[in-house]
C-alpha cells in the first residue's frame, strides 16, 4: 500500500496541484487509515462500506472534530477514486 500512497500523493501534487498543507493533511489521513487497516489485519483492496464506517466511528470515539472526520473521509474517497482511475481496483 505504501507504493500506492506515494503514487496518489504524487498525483495530487503534480496533477491536482494541491497546496503543501493539503498534501500533508491527505498524507496524514491516509497513513493513519493504513495503520488502522494494518492493526486490524484488513487489506485495503478488500474494504467494505462497514469497514469505512467503523473507521470513521473510531475517529468520532477518539473525539476528533467533525471537520477532521469529514476531511479523512474525503481523503479516503479520493484515494480509492485514484485506485479506480489507475485500474488498481475495480
Amino acid at each position: 500500500m505504501e507504493k500506492q500512497i506515494r503514487l496518489f500523493l504524487d498525483f495530487l501534487k503534480n496533477d491536482k496541484r494541491l497546496s503543501e498543507n493539503t498534501l500533508q493533511s491527505y498524507e496524514r489521513d491516509i497513513v493513519h487509515y493504513k495503520s488502522i487497516l494494518d492493526r486490524t489485519g484488513k487489506d485495503y483492496l478488500n474494504i467494505s462500506v462497514d469497514d469505512i464506517n467503523s473507521y470513521l466511528s473510531s475517529l468520532q470515539k477518539n473525539n476528533k472534530k467533525s471537520s477532521t472526520i469529514s476531511r479523512s473521509l474525503a481523503s479516503i474517497r479520493s484515494f480509492y477514486q485514484f485506485l479506480l482511475r489507475t485500474k488498481q481496483i475495480t
